[in-house]
């Protein structure tokens, strides 16, 4: 209620201070002395309205609330004055008191969709933004924003920002060198500050970049770091709205557009089926059609980057830009796409997107859906677009995605691959001990049950760090992953139980002959080296599939 009236008073206060500034004149002159039209009203009309001061005789009631209203109107006027005149010392000030709060850097589309996501959760945010003429540093401030104007890759903007009182921060500026030199920056600042560092989000589009970080400049930090590419998380957005995850996939696709976001959704289709085809072999491997000018270059890359693309997808490409007259031909001149099950549209420029979408919702007529990429500036006229093709087919056949706020809702950036991690080592734990106490969904499980869980994936960096590895980004789905020796999965799996039996002592728990978790005993609350064989198998078992598991959440591990 008090978010709703702060946006409304924001947008209209103005309005609000000259309705009251014109109710005191009018009051003011109602309540005068003199004759209707004389001066003498007037002049106690301009009297009153600067300062609200009095005048000689007795006063009016008119007269009186004039005298109340008028101050109120000057104060409001100068405070409005002085913060446009001191609105950055003011963002100084503010910034200056935030504890616990998360800094974005960077206010393109998918920081502002941060910060926007961010507030309405109620979060405290300090945003950072380089150029001081973007439109989106007033609206976010008028919204509830501290943004300071500055270059988060310099080190007192971050101190201004308060980086070593902040509980995240994000970078998500345009290039990916700016974003890994502010986390560099942040992982200095906080160097040998044990009691607090940040968790850190860093969006890095070129998955090398980070690994280089990450061996290099970052091996030896031990705040949260992860990685996360907006792209990568828009085509998964995009697939979900082709078909759910329990949902059937396409078996074949048309995708226009072959930039970050068009290879992201081609890698994540290929991966998909690559995982679906060693269960079910018959499925065969998904067909993609590529449109660019650039297709043939793009197919190349993306099959020299992905070792088994071609095991799990049929790459077909048309060197054509979709802007000519040409492509509105495309269905009609290519008898082999009448097997197109789904098509994205995946173009960074709005107005080629949508004007590619109703080429292909022409030519379409209804055979299958296209699902396009749209920023906020264009959800007016997709939804237009989407409500005009909404009978062919008796189906929904044009389904705008806002790539940015998906991509950069806070839940799913600040939960990021930890939560995703959390949840896959769950789901293994259920596949090794069916019908054991935590045998249910995620969904379902307790808080209690979801907080081990995460405290599980925070410690296991730091266990496979200890055997010599480093985690990264999954460069290569299809490339063999690599294998804990016997030693080293010895040596994770005693961390591992020492780090559980740490936990459950934490917590109260106790030595007992049967476990009973009213009572709070279990019997594996002894050394490794007293763990009966039986069990020393089982946190072996899951210790090997940790590799596997990893990779699953896009997590690569890396030997030292």
């Amino acid at each position: 209620m008090a978010g709703g009236f702060g946006r409304w008073w924001s947008r209209y206060w103005w309005l609000v201070l000259t309705a009251t500034a014109v109710t005191a004149f009018v009051l003011a002159y109602v309540g005068g002395e003199g004759a209707w039209l004389s001066l003498s009203r007037l002049n106690t009309a301009l009297l009153i309205l600067p300062f609200g001061l009095s005048v000689q005789g007795e006063e009016s009631t008119a007269l009186q609330v004039a005298r109340i209203l008028a101050p109120i109107v000057f104060a409001y006027a100068t405070f409005r004055a002085l913060v446009v005149v001191f609105g950055e010392r003011m963002q100084d000030l503010r910034a200056g008191f935030a504890q616990g709060h998360t800094i974005v850097a960077g206010l393109g589309r998918q920081g502002q969709s941060l910060v926007e996501s961010l507030l309405a959760g109620s979060r405290k945010v300090v945003a950072v933004e380089q150029d001081a003429s973007n439109p989106a540093i007033r609206r976010l401030r008028d919204a509830g924003a501290v943004v300071l104007v500055g270059d988060s890759t310099e080190n007192d903007v971050l101190e201004r920002a308060g980086a070593r009182r902040a509980a995240h921060i994000v970078s998500v500026c345009g290039a990916d060198a700016t974003n890994a030199q502010v986390a560099a920056n942040v992982l200095a600042l906080s160097n040998g500050r044990p009691d607090s560092k940040p968790a850190l989000f860093v969006h890095v589009s070129d998955a090398r970049l980070f690994t280089f970080m990450l061996h290099h400049s970052f091996a030896a930090a031990d705040t949260w770091l992860e990685f996360f590419n907006i792209y990568e998380r828009g085509a998964l957005g995009l697939l979900r709205e082709a078909h759910p995850e329990d949902a059937e996939a396409p078996s074949e696709v048309l995708v226009l557009g072959a930039g970050q976001l068009g290879s992201a959704l081609i890698s994540q289709l290929a991966r998909e089926r690559y995982e679906l085809l060693k269960t079910t072999p018959d499925a065969g491997p998904v067909r993609v059609n590529l449109v660019d000018r650039v297709a043939f270059e793009r197919a190349a890359a993306l099959a020299d980057r992905y070792s088994r693309l071609s095991d799990a997808c049929t790459l077909r490409t048309f060197e054509l830009d979709v802007e000519s007259p040409a492509f509105d031909r495309l269905l009609e001149r290519n008898p082999e796409l009448a097997e197109v099950e789904a098509a994205f549209v995946c173009f960074d420029d709005d107005s080629v997107g949508i004007a590619a979408a109703l080429s292909l919702l022409e030519q379409a007529r209804g055979r299958f859906p296209v699902i396009a990429r749209v920023t906020s500036r264009s959800e007016g006229i997709a939804g237009l677009i989407q409500e005009a093709h909404r009978g062919f087919a008796d189906a929904t056949t044009f389904l705008p995605v806002s790539v940015a706020e998906r991509a950069c809702h806070a839940d799913l950036v600040l939960g990021g691959m930890r939560s995703q991690l959390a949840h896959e080592i769950h789901e293994t734990y259920r596949r090794g001990q069916t019908g054991g106490p935590y045998d249910v969904p995620w969904a379902e499980l307790t808080e209690e049950g979801r907080s081990r869980n995460l405290r599980h994936a925070d410690a296991l960096s730091g266990q496979l760090r200890a055997a010599g590895y480093r985690l990264g980004p999954l460069l290569d789905w299809g490339a063999p992953l690599e294998e804990l020796t016997p030693e080293e999965v010895e040596l994770v799996s005693e961390l591992e139980h020492e780090r559980w039996m740490t936990e459950r002592l934490g917590e109260g728990w106790t030595l007992g002959s049967v476990r009973d978790d009213q009572k709070k005993q279990h019997p594996d609350l002894r050394p490794w080296s007293k763990l009966p064989p039986v069990q020393q198998d089982i946190n072996r078992r899951f210790v090997r599939e940790r590799i596997a598991m990893l990779a699953r959440v896009g997590i690569q591990v890396y030997r030292a």
